[in-house]
């Protein structure tokens, strides 16, 4: 399913995908992302993987 109507199927293996979105990052998308838990990972841009970062450094700090 989706999470946007760019995303778009780029290489795909046994247990992985890759995808790619054109888009402006905004709350909703990294809500969408962060509901994936640890089966996602975002590989570039940098600054929205750092940003991704960021978000899970804070949720992290909230159990410490």
């Amino acid at each position: 399913m989706p999470i946007h109507e760019s995303q778009r199927e780029v290489e795909t293996a046994k247990d992985w995908s890759i995808f790619e979105y054109r888009l402006e990052p905004c709350y909703s998308f990294y809500q969408q992302l962060l509901w994936h838990k640890e089966k996602l990972e975002v590989l570039e841009p940098q600054w929205v993987r750092d940003e991704i970062k960021e978000l899970v450094k804070k949720m992290l700090e909230a159990y410490s």
